[in-house]
């Protein structure tokens, strides 16, 4: 863990040095982002009481975890968005329905922001696509340390996290929980390096 923790440090020293991260944010700041603040220790801790054994209760997850990772047909929404979305989607009544959507589209420029803005605070995250056009796993590498000890995935993969709410039809949850940094190539893009702080990671190779 402290090694891993050191990784994270430099890392967002070298995006900071980039120019990727907030002005306003210091490195102290967003090293603290990216380690989930005092949530980091108290892992660091859970884990140094655990033996290697119990460390390895889940195969395909892990909990309450760091997570790096740089993957392919990738994207973060914020939770309440989607249950927006889903009471949208399920609501009988058309004063409601009508007021999730106008709630909805009055929220629609800050979903431009969550894109452009390195900041993710408590998102979920979709790896791979089941439908559409674009369907199809998600490619690259994901690295985790947690309560299931180390978890890697390299090479295609998609999230099997249950559905939320109505979501994940069509898409697939990989992370929920996520705090830290995410960054897009461009807003276009699906393609996103991710660093930070994670109640779940859960993926299954294809």
């Amino acid at each position: 863990m402290e090694k891993t923790a050191q990784i994270f440090d430099e890392t967002v020293v070298s995006l900071y040095d980039l120019g990727v991260l907030p002005k306003d944010m210091s490195i102290r700041e967003a090293q603290r982002l990216v380690k989930g603040n005092n949530r980091f220790s108290r892992l660091g801790k859970v884990l140094n009481h655990l033996s290697g054994n119990n460390l390895q209760i889940l195969y395909d997850e892990n909990i309450f975890c760091l997570v790096a990772g740089e993957t392919s047909m990738t994207s973060f929404y914020p939770l309440y968005s989607r249950l927006l979305f889903h009471m949208i989607h399920n609501s009988d009544n058309f004063l409601v329905g009508y007021s999730c959507i106008l709630l909805f589209f009055l929220l629609c420029p800050l979903v431009i922001f969550w894109k452009l803005s390195p900041v993710v605070i408590g998102n979920i995250a979709t790896l791979g696509v089941t439908s559409g056009l674009v369907s199809g796993p998600s490619r690259g590498w994901v690295r985790t340390i947690g309560l299931s000890g180390i978890k890697n995935w390299d090479g295609k993969f998609k999230g099997t996290i249950p559905l939320l709410f109505g979501f994940g039809e069509g898409s697939c949850i990989g992370i929920l929980g996520f705090t830290g940094i995410s960054i897009y190539p461009n807003v276009d893009s699906s393609k996103c390096f991710y660093l930070g702080f994670a109640r779940q990671v859960k993926l299954r190779y294809e």
